[in-house]
């Protein structure tokens, strides 16, 4: 008999992969474009290796701190806990792909110093941007909880 616990976690890390994977590359592919407009004083500082370079960073915190939160409880409410964890993780997984496919050439690497936007920036109004200003930290938010819920680890407890 097919373990269902087990399936979920492995679809779930191929999405997280695919989630991690993908704003790298398309990052690195823009990194040619004009730049437009900067602000904060970290504008000027986004450029696809440091994207690298923290996404690497997030990854080893996460494999150090990846050990089991110990809860003390049966198996089946154990599966319930890792169902629940699939209601959060894939809508937020998909709410976060959604987002970053409509954004396409608009994505742009952001944070609490600066953004730089590319020449010929348009504000985005379509797909989940006509319902949410931030569909893909709603997103992320909404995964972070199903994977937590999901593998039950200290990494994903922390992030």
């Amino acid at each position: 008999m097919v373990n269902i616990e087990y399936l979920i976690r492995l679809f779930a890390i191929v999405l997280g992969v695919i989630v991690i994977i993908t704003p790298v590359r398309l990052v690195m592919r823009q990194s040619g474009r004009p730049k437009g407009r900067a602000t904060g004083k970290a504008a000027g500082t986004r450029n696809w290796l440091g994207v690298l370079l923290m996404t690497i960073g997030f990854v080893t915190v996460g494999f150090l701190l990846w050990k089991p939160i110990p809860l003390p409880v049966s198996e089946p409410i154990m599966l319930l806990i890792t169902l629940v964890g699939t209601v959060f993780y894939f809508p937020g997984v998909g709410l976060y792909l959604w987002g970053l496919s409509v954004l396409g050439s608009q994505f742009g690497v952001s944070g609490l110093l600066g953004a730089e936007l590319y020449q010929g920036h348009e504000l985005v109004k379509t797909g989940p941007y006509a319902h949410m200003r931030h569909p893909m930290y709603a997103g992320v938010l909404l995964a972070a909880v199903g994977a937590t819920l999901i593998f039950r680890t200290w990494a994903m407890l922390v992030f």
